[in-house]
Parts: structure tokens; sequence; C-alpha cells
């Protein structure tokens, strides 16, 4: 009878295929409040020296369309007369022929402008070129003004990053996880398997156990000392050698079986204890009290034999061939009731059921939490409770043997903890652990247990589109 939820192992790999015995179980540090995490941040240093020299290119470039800028508004007067830079700078004008056809010109008109632009004097069908060129330099400076204005992280794509490690908090923590069983689980029996890992990575056999059981027995390579059935390790004879995990039931508790067995024996170890000086009372209390705890059958005796004696007086009357004997046989059966009637008195005196009633009280909260299954031998646990004020409450220890081959039975004991609580912050929200330097995005977490998820830079603040179109047409090296 299995008071709590014993695991099997389970079968990884196909029936007849050896796999590396290797403990491969991760190690879990329950006490740690943080542990180490790698992730991948933006390297702002980096991204900052990136950015400085595209906005040095940009002001550079900036500064040379100013330069150019001034000189275009100096040709914008018909009859001028260009000096050498200004000529040259005309000739260039003039000569783009995209220009030419996005202003409408056929390559006739086109070689006549050229021609008299060699002349260096502004002429009237020049003006378009340079008015042209005009608004074009005032857009690239705008655009090359905002780029040089940016902060970095809208200008540098991708942004670089590298890796860093941070504490974060651990998510195995037992205090913080004391309302969470899959996780206590996962604590316990991860300590519980050590060095029998192997029961859930190797291949097996299995044989039949011999008569009456006819148990599937599991016979692993390299271990066929022990025979496995279920979460039990027997020996070839059917000795119990060890039993594999003790874990919490499905819903995290224990069945009210075990509550049950546990609560009646903490109420004996009260009343054994001398519990509110109960020893002092009278001997019609302890009577009550040693009965009810189950400590005497005294009371159950002497109700089966007055429960017998009823039986038998009123079997007698109806069977009696005479008055006189029914009466007798009345008067017995009513002096066996009267009895009874004192027994069951007995049973419920008011000061037993007073202490009874307080120690029923002082325990109903003791298991509110089944904190910690930890093992004390191969065939023995020890279960750490807890209360509804998260305090220690009592420990249960349970041990296994097989009373003959294959036959397991389980006793279990119970003794009061020693006081401490969870520690304050085991119900306190944790502080996410940082994430990145400064306000800047992640770009990639790798978490130490789990595959990486990855987050994408937040777009709200992107260059714009012009900008852009610039950036990339100077294909610098972001």
């Amino acid at each position: 009878m299995n008071l709590m939820r014993l695991v099997a192992p389970t079968l990884l790999f196909a029936v007849g295929v050896v796999a590396s015995a290797q403990n491969t179980t991760p190690k879990y540090d329950e006490n740690a409040l943080t542990i180490p995490k790698t992730i991948e941040v933006i390297d702002t240093a980096k991204a900052v020296a990136t950015a400085n020299s595209i906005k040095t290119s940009a002001k550079a470039r900036c500064n040379s369309l100013r330069n150019e800028l001034e000189i275009i508004e100096g040709m914008g007067i018909i009859g001028t007369q260009l000096d050498a830079k200004g000529k040259e700078l005309l000739m260039r004008l003039v000569k783009d022929k995209s220009v030419t056809i996005a202003l409408g010109y056929s390559q006739k008109q086109h070689d006549k402008i050229v021609k008299k632009a060699e002349k260096g004097k502004v002429k009237k069908q020049m003006i378009p070129y340079i008015e042209y060129r005009r608004r074009d330099i005032v857009g690239r400076i705008d655009i090359l003004e905002e780029i040089c204005s940016s902060d970095f992280w809208r200008i540098v794509r991708p942004l670089p990053t590298k890796e860093i490690t941070v504490q974060t908090p651990n998510p195995y923590n037992r205090a913080r996880s004391y309302k969470s069983p899959s996780t206590l689980d996962l604590l316990d029996k991860t300590a519980q398997m050590s060095g029998w890992e192997w029961t859930t990575s190797l291949a097996y056999t299995v044989e039949t156990s011999p008569s009456p059981y006819y148990l599937p027995l599991k016979i692993y390579p390299g271990h066929d000392q022990y025979r496995i059935c279920d979460n039990y390790v027997y020996d070839q004879k059917g000795n119990l050698v060890r039993v594999l995990t003790l874990l919490r039931n499905d819903d995290g508790t224990i069945s009210d079986e075990l509550k049950e067995d546990l609560t009646q024996k903490l109420y004996i170890q009260d009343y054994k204890n001398n519990k509110y000086g109960i020893r002092s009372a009278s001997e019609d209390v302890h009577y009550a009290i040693r009965n009810r705890l189950g400590l005497s059958d005294e009371s159950k005796r002497k109700t089966s034999q007055q429960t017998s004696d009823l039986i038998s007086a009123g079997v007698g009357y109806l069977f009696s061939g005479s008055k006189r004997k029914q009466d007798r046989y009345v008067e017995d059966g009513v002096s066996v009731f009267l009895d009874m009637l004192g027994e069951q008195s007995r049973l419920y005196n008011s000061e037993a059921e007073k202490f009874l009633e307080q120690i029923k009280k002082d325990h109903e909260d003791d298991f509110a939490y089944t904190y910690k299954i930890e093992r004390t031998g191969d065939k023995s646990f020890s279960i750490t409770f807890l209360d509804d004020r998260k305090s220690a409450s009592c420990v249960a220890e349970i041990s296994f043997h097989t009373s003959s081959p294959y036959k397991v039975e389980q006793k279990v004991t119970v003794r009061e903890s020693p006081k401490w609580k969870l520690p304050y912050y085991a119900d306190m929200q944790p502080e996410p652990g940082p994430s990145a330097i400064g306000v800047y995005q992640i770009v990639r977490e790798k978490n130490l247990n789990q595959k990486g998820n990855y987050i994408p830079i937040n777009d709200v603040n992107k260059i714009s589109p012009d900008a852009q179109q610039y950036l990339n047409a100077l294909k610098i090296k972001r």
C-alpha cells in the first residue's frame, strides 16, 4: 500500500540498445537566491564608436555640401561671369544627363547649353540646373544633420552585441518554491536518484518473478544483480535493496491515509509528552483518552463482550420455553445495555473530550505544505511538513522492507520538527535580474537550462527613410 507517489524509472531507449550510463542529471542549487546567467546585450561602447565614425563622415560631407551650396547660391543671377571654380561646378551640373532628362531638355538643347557653359557665363537655360542642384544639396544637408544629431541606436545597424554574465533569480530556490510541487519534486527526485540515474537511460530486458506474484522485473546490463519493478529495486532473491524515489501525489499533497496516520501519531505523542499537563488528570480521563487514541483495547474488548452478551440475552428470550426464563433474559439484557451506556459515557468523558479537541486544533494545519522529501537511506525517507504559517510542523520517517520475496511493506513514524520558519523572501516577488546594459534591450538571451529566446530590437526610434537611404548609399559598415 503506497502512501505517496512512488515513481518508476522510464525507458528512454529501445530495449536491447545499450546507452551510456554517464550521469547527466542537471544540478540545482536549492539554496541560492540567484544564479549566473549568460545574456547577449548591446555593446554600447562599440556601437557608440561606430556611430561616431558615421557622424564624422556625415559632418565632413555636410561641410562639403555647404561649401558647394555657397558657390551655387552665387550662380543664381543671369549674366554672372564665374571664376574657375564656379565654371568647373557649372560644367559638372549641366553635363549631368539625368538632370537634363528630369528637366525635359532634348539632346540638342543639352549640347547647346554645355557649349555656352564652357564660356563660364550664367545663361537663362542654365538656371534650372543650378536650382535643381541647390534643392538637392539642401535636402542632403537636412538628412546629414539628422544623422549627426541622432542617438547611436538609430543609425547603427545591426547593433553590435556582446555576451555578459549576470545574476538572475534562481527558479529552483526551495524556499521560494514551497507552493510549487512540481519544482519541489524536481529537486527531491534529482537528489534521491543520485548514483542511480542509469535506471532512466539504459535499456533493459524483462523477466517474470516466481509464483505467487509474477511481477515483470527489469534487468539492466552491467547491473544484473538487481531486479527492478515499479519503483523498487530487489536482489536476485526478491529482497528489497532500494526504493528509487518517493514523491508527492500529482496534486502536490500526501494521501489522506498517510495524513490520518501521521495525525494520530502526533496526538499520541502529545499525550505521552504530557501536553497541557494531562498526566495529572483522573484515571477516567486517561481511560477515555487511551481508548480513543488506540493505546488500549480494553474498551473495545468490553464493548465486544457486552454486544455478545446482549445478543445471547435476546436469543435466549426468543427461544425460552417459559415466562420466568424470558423475564430473566430481559433483566440480563437490560443490565448489559446499561453497562454499555456506562462504557460509552467513560469513553466520552468531558475533560478527555476537551483535551482531544485541543490537540486536534493544534495539528489541523500541520500538513499545509509537503516541503521536502529527503532520502535518509537506501530504503528510507524523511518528509518535512510546513503549516499554513510556513513554519516547520513535523517530520515523518518512512521506511520500506520486504516481509517475503517481492512483498514490500512500509513503516511510518513521526516527530515534531525543530521550530523554524521560511525566510522572509519566500513570498516576495523576485526582482528581475539585469537583462541588458543600461536601457537597451536584449538581442538574445541564453538561459543556463533553456533554449535561447530571440527578442527583436524595439523599432520605435528608427531613423527616417531618407536618412536610411543615404546611409545605404554611403555603404558605411554598420
